[in-house]
């Protein structure tokens, strides 16, 4: 079994026990199975269940999460929610934040001053 299939396994449970039960508790705790299974599973495969070639709605997933890292990198607010793992990843980053923090200000800048 693939890591995609054992997903598609994890969604296709939540969906008939969320709709099969009709309480707002029952549905609740189907929910919480449901991250927790989740969570399981990403521990269980962390690099395996990214993008595959016809998957439409994870490639706009993933593009949002790049988007939304480089933005909150580039604006230094940097949630800590995202971060490279690897060595390079993180090398890469911090060249592309000390040449875009600054960047990114004087666009700023420019853009306030033209209002």
């Amino acid at each position: 079994v693939t890591p995609i299939e054992e997903l598609n396994d994890v969604k296709r449970f939540f969906v008939l026990s969320f709709t099969r039960n009709s309480t707002r508790s029952d549905q609740r705790q189907a929910f919480l199975n449901f991250t927790q299974d989740l969570y399981n599973l990403l521990e269980k495969h962390p690099k395996n269940l990214l993008l595959r070639e016809d998957d439409k709605e994870l490639s706009t997933i993933l593009s949002f999460r790049s988007i939304f890292f480089t933005t909150t990198s580039l604006t230094s607010i940097g949630y800590g929610v995202d971060a490279p793992s690897s060595v390079p990843g993180r090398l890469f980053c911090i060249a592309y934040l000390f040449c875009g923090i600054p960047l990114y200000l004087i666009t700023l800048a420019d853009t306030v001053g033209s209002c």
